[in-house]
């Protein structure tokens, strides 16, 4: 396990979320522990779970969710996720802005407008979004994923994670027509590991 640049908030099995100020998202035990079931589960979805299968998590920020899923223990006979942050580039005269992430498990992109060329590494099997802030970045995410020559593609998984209220903006995103679409389903507040006001939504082909 790589080293992380700053230590992570420690959370118990049973402890209720907490905020946390270099996340947007509440972060709690049962929270890693449904991710990281979610992720293994579908990793390989008609034999074991592959070690070799990576999630993508766009608009990482800091880093320290992603940090806390590399770090937390996986269930007996599954694998550890494999999880790398994609940011926005900061300019020279600006501090990075992830805190967290090891340099492997983390790399930028131009803009807001841009699509990490990890899409095209077939490794790749899942998409997480944390908070993020424009449907239209996440539907170029899902539809680049429909996009791929043979007409299928490596991504089966993707987690939407943020406030309730913002979910009606984000859900066409991933119920779009064609190779795009995916079969939703949605957890909030303490049955995702999360404060009452937020919400996981899993969507899976």
């Amino acid at each position: 396990m790589p080293d992380i640049h700053l230590s992570l908030p420690v959370l118990t099995p049973g402890a209720t979320p907490i905020r946390h100020p270099d996340c947007c998202l509440s972060l709690s035990f049962k929270l890693l522990d449904v991710l990281t079931r979610i992720f293994t589960d579908s990793s390989s979805p008609t034999s074991s779970p592959s070690p070799s299968a990576c999630i993508l998590s766009v608009g990482s920020g800091s880093g320290l969710l992603e940090a806390a899923l590399l770090a937390h223990p996986a269930a007996s006979g599954r694998p550890r996720l494999t999880i790398e942050g994609v940011e926005v580039q900061q300019p020279p005269s600006q501090a990075p802005v992830n805190r967290y992430l090891p340099e492997p498990f983390h790399h930028t992109v131009r803009g807001t407008w841009d699509v990490s060329p990890r899409l095209n590494d077939h490794v790749l099997s899942e998409l997480m979004f944390v908070y993020p802030r424009q449907p239209a970045l996440v539907s170029r995410y899902v539809g680049a994923t429909a996009e791929e020559k043979d007409g299928s593609s490596s991504i089966r998984t993707a987690v939407w994670l943020g406030p309730v209220a913002d979910w009606d903006e984000f859900r066409p995103c991933f119920e779009g027509g064609g190779g795009s679409a995916f079969t939703v389903e949605t957890r909030t507040g303490r049955d995702a590991g999360l404060e009452e006001f937020e919400m996981m939504a899993i969507m899976t082909r």
